[in-house]
Protein backbone atom coordinates (compact mmCIF):
# COMPACT_ATOMS: atom_id res chain seq x y z
CA UNK A 1 0.00 0.00 0.00
CA UNK A 2 2.80 2.41 0.94
CA UNK A 3 4.67 1.56 -2.26
CA UNK A 4 1.53 2.18 -4.27
CA UNK A 5 1.03 5.61 -2.68
CA UNK A 6 4.64 6.53 -3.42
CA UNK A 7 4.19 5.48 -7.03
CA UNK A 8 1.03 7.57 -7.29
CA UNK A 9 2.84 10.59 -5.83
CA UNK A 10 5.74 10.15 -8.26
CA UNK A 11 3.30 9.91 -11.15
CA UNK A 12 1.03 12.81 -10.30
CA UNK A 13 3.42 15.22 -8.57
CA UNK A 14 4.89 16.51 -11.88
CA UNK A 15 1.38 16.91 -13.29
CA UNK A 16 0.24 18.88 -10.26
CA UNK A 17 3.35 21.05 -10.47
CA UNK A 18 2.69 21.80 -14.15
CA UNK A 19 -0.96 22.57 -13.36
CA UNK A 20 0.05 24.98 -10.59
CA UNK A 21 2.52 26.75 -12.88
CA UNK A 22 -0.05 26.96 -15.70
CA UNK A 23 -2.71 28.32 -13.33
CA UNK A 24 -0.30 30.94 -11.97
CA UNK A 25 0.68 32.08 -15.47
CA UNK A 26 -2.99 32.16 -16.53
CA UNK A 27 -3.91 34.45 -13.63
CA UNK A 28 -0.81 36.66 -13.77
CA UNK A 29 -0.97 37.31 -17.52
CA UNK A 30 -4.74 37.82 -17.84
CA UNK A 31 -5.77 41.03 -16.04
CA UNK A 32 -9.47 40.09 -16.22
CA UNK A 33 -8.74 37.40 -13.62
CA UNK A 34 -7.51 40.11 -11.23
CA UNK A 35 -10.81 41.97 -11.45
CA UNK A 36 -13.50 39.32 -11.90
CA UNK A 37 -12.03 35.78 -11.72
CA UNK A 38 -15.26 33.81 -11.37
CA UNK A 39 -17.09 35.89 -13.98
CA UNK A 40 -14.17 35.62 -16.43
CA UNK A 41 -13.98 31.85 -16.06
CA UNK A 42 -17.75 31.57 -16.42
CA UNK A 43 -17.70 33.54 -19.68
CA UNK A 44 -14.83 31.40 -21.02
CA UNK A 45 -16.72 28.13 -20.52
CA UNK A 46 -20.15 29.44 -21.50
CA UNK A 47 -18.92 31.13 -24.67
CA UNK A 48 -16.75 28.16 -25.64
CA UNK A 49 -19.79 25.91 -25.37
CA UNK A 50 -21.93 28.33 -27.37
CA UNK A 51 -19.31 28.76 -30.11
CA UNK A 52 -18.88 25.00 -30.45
CA UNK A 53 -22.61 24.43 -30.90
CA UNK A 54 -23.81 27.60 -32.63
CA UNK A 55 -20.87 29.08 -34.52
CA UNK A 56 -19.96 32.78 -34.47
CA UNK A 57 -22.49 35.55 -34.97
CA UNK A 58 -19.93 38.19 -35.95
CA UNK A 59 -18.46 38.35 -39.47
CA UNK A 60 -14.76 37.98 -40.16
CA UNK A 61 -12.38 40.29 -42.01
CA UNK A 62 -9.54 38.98 -44.18
CA UNK A 63 -7.55 40.78 -46.90
CA UNK A 64 -10.09 43.56 -47.20
CA UNK A 65 -13.18 41.34 -47.46
CA UNK A 66 -15.97 40.75 -44.92
CA UNK A 67 -16.93 37.10 -44.36
CA UNK A 68 -20.32 36.46 -42.69
CA UNK A 69 -20.18 34.13 -39.69
CA UNK A 70 -16.41 34.29 -39.62
CA UNK A 71 -16.26 31.67 -42.40
CA UNK A 72 -12.81 32.50 -43.72
CA UNK A 73 -10.99 30.56 -46.48
CA UNK A 74 -8.58 27.70 -45.67
CA UNK A 75 -5.62 29.95 -46.50
CA UNK A 76 -6.32 32.00 -43.38
CA UNK A 77 -4.24 30.02 -40.87
CA UNK A 78 -1.14 29.52 -43.08
CA UNK A 79 -1.04 33.25 -43.83
CA UNK A 80 -1.79 34.29 -40.26
CA UNK A 81 1.05 32.06 -39.05
CA UNK A 82 3.46 33.98 -41.27
CA UNK A 83 2.02 37.29 -40.05
CA UNK A 84 2.46 36.33 -36.40
CA UNK A 85 5.93 34.73 -36.50
CA UNK A 86 9.00 36.89 -35.97
CA UNK A 87 11.86 36.99 -38.50
CA UNK A 88 14.08 35.30 -35.90
CA UNK A 89 11.67 32.37 -35.53
CA UNK A 90 11.20 32.07 -39.29
CA UNK A 91 14.96 31.88 -39.81
CA UNK A 92 15.28 29.36 -36.97
CA UNK A 93 12.63 27.17 -38.59
CA UNK A 94 14.58 27.25 -41.85
CA UNK A 95 17.77 26.18 -40.03
CA UNK A 96 15.88 23.38 -38.28
CA UNK A 97 14.47 22.07 -41.57
CA UNK A 98 17.92 22.21 -43.16
CA UNK A 99 19.33 20.25 -40.24
CA UNK A 100 16.47 17.77 -40.50
CA UNK A 101 16.71 17.09 -44.23
CA UNK A 102 20.35 17.95 -44.95
CA UNK A 103 22.29 16.59 -41.96
CA UNK A 104 25.64 17.01 -43.70
CA UNK A 105 25.28 20.78 -43.45
CA UNK A 106 23.71 21.12 -40.02
CA UNK A 107 23.41 18.18 -37.66
CA UNK A 108 20.74 17.24 -35.16
CA UNK A 109 21.10 14.44 -32.64
CA UNK A 110 18.56 11.58 -32.91
CA UNK A 111 16.71 12.88 -29.84
CA UNK A 112 16.48 16.37 -31.30
CA UNK A 113 15.35 15.03 -34.66
CA UNK A 114 12.49 13.16 -32.99
CA UNK A 115 11.58 16.23 -30.97
CA UNK A 116 11.54 18.43 -34.08
CA UNK A 117 9.38 15.89 -35.88
CA UNK A 118 6.88 15.67 -33.02
CA UNK A 119 6.62 19.46 -32.59
CA UNK A 120 6.23 20.13 -36.30
CA UNK A 121 3.72 17.30 -36.59
CA UNK A 122 1.63 18.71 -33.75
CA UNK A 123 1.70 22.23 -35.21
CA UNK A 124 0.72 21.02 -38.67
CA UNK A 125 -2.08 18.74 -37.51
CA UNK A 126 -3.48 21.35 -35.13
CA UNK A 127 -3.59 23.96 -37.92
CA UNK A 128 -5.20 21.48 -40.33
CA UNK A 129 -7.94 20.48 -37.88
CA UNK A 130 -8.62 24.10 -36.95
CA UNK A 131 -8.94 24.91 -40.66
CA UNK A 132 -11.79 22.42 -40.94
CA UNK A 133 -13.99 24.68 -38.82
CA UNK A 134 -16.04 27.42 -40.44
CA UNK A 135 -15.13 29.97 -37.76
CA UNK A 136 -11.51 31.13 -37.80
CA UNK A 137 -9.60 33.69 -35.74
CA UNK A 138 -5.85 34.10 -35.38
CA UNK A 139 -6.03 33.63 -31.62
CA UNK A 140 -7.35 30.09 -32.15
CA UNK A 141 -3.91 29.20 -33.53
CA UNK A 142 -2.03 30.20 -30.37
CA UNK A 143 -1.10 26.60 -29.33
CA UNK A 144 1.17 26.14 -32.36
CA UNK A 145 3.51 29.05 -31.65
CA UNK A 146 5.28 27.64 -28.58
CA UNK A 147 6.17 24.39 -30.45
CA UNK A 148 7.34 26.39 -33.48
CA UNK A 149 9.46 28.58 -31.21
CA UNK A 150 11.08 25.46 -29.74
CA UNK A 151 11.82 24.10 -33.20
CA UNK A 152 13.30 27.45 -34.21
CA UNK A 153 15.45 27.41 -31.06
CA UNK A 154 16.79 23.97 -31.99
CA UNK A 155 17.53 25.28 -35.47
CA UNK A 156 19.53 28.19 -34.14
CA UNK A 157 21.27 25.87 -31.68
CA UNK A 158 22.35 23.57 -34.50
CA UNK A 159 23.77 26.56 -36.36
CA UNK A 160 25.60 27.76 -33.24
CA UNK A 161 27.10 24.30 -32.74
CA UNK A 162 28.16 24.25 -36.40
CA UNK A 163 30.00 27.55 -35.90
CA UNK A 164 31.66 26.10 -32.80
CA UNK A 165 32.78 23.11 -34.85
CA UNK A 166 34.43 25.41 -37.37
CA UNK A 167 36.40 27.01 -34.55
CA UNK A 168 37.59 23.61 -33.32
CA UNK A 169 38.81 22.80 -36.81
CA UNK A 170 41.26 25.67 -36.63
CA UNK A 171 39.34 28.31 -38.52
CA UNK A 172 39.43 32.01 -37.66
CA UNK A 173 39.77 32.77 -33.96
CA UNK A 174 36.87 35.20 -34.18
CA UNK A 175 34.55 32.27 -34.78
CA UNK A 176 35.53 30.70 -31.49
CA UNK A 177 32.82 32.71 -29.79
CA UNK A 178 30.53 32.70 -32.80
CA UNK A 179 27.97 30.31 -31.38
CA UNK A 180 27.49 32.18 -28.12
CA UNK A 181 27.39 35.55 -29.84
CA UNK A 182 24.84 34.25 -32.32
CA UNK A 183 22.48 32.96 -29.61
CA UNK A 184 22.88 36.20 -27.65
CA UNK A 185 22.07 38.24 -30.76
CA UNK A 186 18.86 36.37 -31.54
CA UNK A 187 17.68 36.71 -27.92
CA UNK A 188 18.27 40.48 -28.12
CA UNK A 189 16.41 40.65 -31.43
CA UNK A 190 13.41 38.86 -29.92
CA UNK A 191 13.52 41.14 -26.90
CA UNK A 192 13.57 44.18 -29.18
CA UNK A 193 10.35 42.98 -30.80
CA UNK A 194 8.73 42.57 -27.37
CA UNK A 195 9.71 46.07 -26.29
CA UNK A 196 8.36 47.52 -29.54
CA UNK A 197 4.87 46.17 -28.92
CA UNK A 198 4.63 46.80 -25.16
CA UNK A 199 2.22 47.02 -23.45
CA UNK A 200 -0.08 45.49 -26.12
CA UNK A 201 1.74 42.36 -27.19
CA UNK A 202 -1.03 40.93 -29.35
CA UNK A 203 -0.64 43.71 -31.89
CA UNK A 204 2.68 42.32 -33.16
CA UNK A 205 2.84 41.52 -36.88
CA UNK A 206 5.78 40.29 -38.93
CA UNK A 207 7.73 43.29 -40.26
CA UNK A 208 8.82 41.22 -43.27
CA UNK A 209 5.18 41.31 -44.45
CA UNK A 210 4.66 45.00 -43.73
CA UNK A 211 4.23 45.01 -39.98
CA UNK A 212 1.41 46.60 -38.06
CA UNK A 213 0.39 49.17 -40.67
CA UNK A 214 -0.04 46.63 -43.46
CA UNK A 215 -1.75 44.15 -41.13
CA UNK A 216 -4.41 46.74 -40.28
CA UNK A 217 -5.41 46.75 -43.95
CA UNK A 218 -5.63 42.99 -44.48
CA UNK A 219 -6.40 41.36 -41.11
CA UNK A 220 -8.92 41.78 -38.33
CA UNK A 221 -7.00 43.98 -35.92
CA UNK A 222 -7.74 44.75 -32.29
CA UNK A 223 -8.81 42.55 -29.40
CA UNK A 224 -9.28 45.23 -26.78
CA UNK A 225 -5.99 47.08 -27.05
CA UNK A 226 -6.47 50.80 -26.44
CA UNK A 227 -9.92 50.56 -24.85
CA UNK A 228 -8.28 51.03 -21.46
CA UNK A 229 -6.95 54.39 -22.65
CA UNK A 230 -10.39 55.46 -23.84
CA UNK A 231 -11.93 54.42 -20.53
CA UNK A 232 -9.31 56.33 -18.53
CA UNK A 233 -9.90 59.40 -20.69
CA UNK A 234 -13.64 59.33 -19.99
CA UNK A 235 -13.06 58.55 -16.33
CA UNK A 236 -11.09 61.78 -16.06
CA UNK A 237 -13.99 63.87 -17.37
CA UNK A 238 -16.26 65.73 -14.89
CA UNK A 239 -19.02 63.63 -13.31
CA UNK A 240 -17.90 60.54 -15.22
CA UNK A 241 -19.53 58.23 -12.68
CA UNK A 242 -22.94 59.55 -13.80
CA UNK A 243 -22.23 59.26 -17.54
CA UNK A 244 -23.42 56.49 -19.84
CA UNK A 245 -21.18 55.06 -22.57
CA UNK A 246 -21.93 52.57 -25.34
CA UNK A 247 -18.74 50.66 -26.13
CA UNK A 248 -17.45 47.71 -28.13
CA UNK A 249 -16.16 45.04 -25.72
CA UNK A 250 -18.06 47.07 -23.16
CA UNK A 251 -18.51 44.12 -20.82
CA UNK A 252 -14.81 43.66 -20.20
CA UNK A 253 -11.90 45.60 -21.64
CA UNK A 254 -13.66 48.96 -21.38
CA UNK A 255 -15.85 48.57 -18.29
CA UNK A 256 -12.94 47.43 -16.09
CA UNK A 257 -11.43 50.92 -16.35
CA UNK A 258 -14.56 53.08 -16.54
CA UNK A 259 -16.57 54.06 -13.47
CA UNK A 260 -19.72 55.17 -15.31
CA UNK A 261 -22.45 53.02 -16.83
CA UNK A 262 -21.28 50.90 -19.75
CA UNK A 263 -23.61 49.41 -22.36
CA UNK A 264 -22.05 46.84 -24.75
CA UNK A 265 -22.74 47.30 -28.45
CA UNK A 266 -25.20 44.65 -29.61
CA UNK A 267 -25.69 43.42 -33.16
CA UNK A 268 -29.30 44.55 -33.02
CA UNK A 269 -28.42 48.05 -31.84
CA UNK A 270 -29.72 50.91 -33.96
CA UNK A 271 -29.21 54.65 -34.02
CA UNK A 272 -32.41 55.11 -32.04
CA UNK A 273 -30.75 53.24 -29.15
CA UNK A 274 -28.35 56.15 -28.72
CA UNK A 275 -30.91 58.25 -26.88
CA UNK A 276 -29.86 59.26 -23.37
CA UNK A 277 -26.31 58.12 -24.12
CA UNK A 278 -23.43 60.44 -23.36
CA UNK A 279 -20.60 58.71 -25.24
CA UNK A 280 -20.13 56.12 -27.95
CA UNK A 281 -16.81 54.27 -28.17
CA UNK A 282 -16.13 52.65 -31.55
CA UNK A 283 -13.36 50.09 -32.05
CA UNK A 284 -11.22 49.26 -35.06
CA UNK A 285 -12.43 45.72 -35.72
CA UNK A 286 -15.95 47.10 -35.38
CA UNK A 287 -15.69 49.47 -38.32
CA UNK A 288 -13.61 46.93 -40.26
CA UNK A 289 -16.63 44.58 -40.15
CA UNK A 290 -19.29 47.32 -40.28
CA UNK A 291 -20.81 46.35 -36.92
CA UNK A 292 -23.49 46.55 -35.75
CA UNK A 293 -24.55 47.83 -39.18
CA UNK A 294 -23.21 49.82 -42.10
CA UNK A 295 -25.73 52.57 -41.29
CA UNK A 296 -24.43 52.77 -37.70
CA UNK A 297 -20.79 53.11 -38.81
CA UNK A 298 -21.63 55.57 -41.60
CA UNK A 299 -23.43 57.84 -39.14
CA UNK A 300 -20.34 58.23 -36.98
CA UNK A 301 -18.02 58.53 -39.98
CA UNK A 302 -19.49 61.98 -40.60
CA UNK A 303 -18.84 63.09 -37.01
CA UNK A 304 -15.57 64.21 -35.46
CA UNK A 305 -14.45 62.08 -32.51
CA UNK A 306 -13.62 63.87 -29.29
CA UNK A 307 -10.78 61.49 -28.51
CA UNK A 308 -8.80 59.00 -30.63
CA UNK A 309 -6.51 56.23 -29.41
CA UNK A 310 -3.63 55.44 -31.78
CA UNK A 311 -1.21 52.55 -31.39
CA UNK A 312 1.87 52.65 -33.62
CA UNK A 313 0.15 55.32 -35.68
CA UNK A 314 -2.97 53.19 -36.30
CA UNK A 315 -6.39 54.30 -35.07
CA UNK A 316 -7.82 51.76 -32.65
CA UNK A 317 -10.51 53.65 -30.76
CA UNK A 318 -12.74 56.64 -31.51
CA UNK A 319 -14.68 58.30 -28.69
CA UNK A 320 -17.72 60.39 -29.67
CA UNK A 321 -19.40 62.85 -27.33
CA UNK A 322 -23.10 62.69 -28.14
CA UNK A 323 -23.81 65.68 -25.91
CA UNK A 324 -22.37 67.85 -28.66
CA UNK A 325 -24.33 66.19 -31.48
CA UNK A 326 -27.42 68.19 -32.55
Amino acid sequence: MIATMRQIRRTFSPLLLWFAIAAAVFVLLWPAMWVDPLGSLGRVFSQATAYASEGHEHPGFFYGEIYPGGKLPWTFYPLVTLWRLTPVVLAGLVWALLALFFPRRLSLSPDRRRLVGVLLGFSLLFAVFMSLGAKKFDRYLLPVFAPLDLVAGLGWLSLAEALGGLAKNGREAARRWGGGLLLGAIILMQLFGVLQTAPYYFNYYNPLLGGHRRAAEVLLVGWGEGLDQAARYLKATPHSEKARAIAWYGDGCFSYFYDGTTVPVGLDMTLSDLRKTDYVVLYRNQWQRQLPSAEFIAYFAQLTPEYVVRIDGIEYVRVYNLRDVP
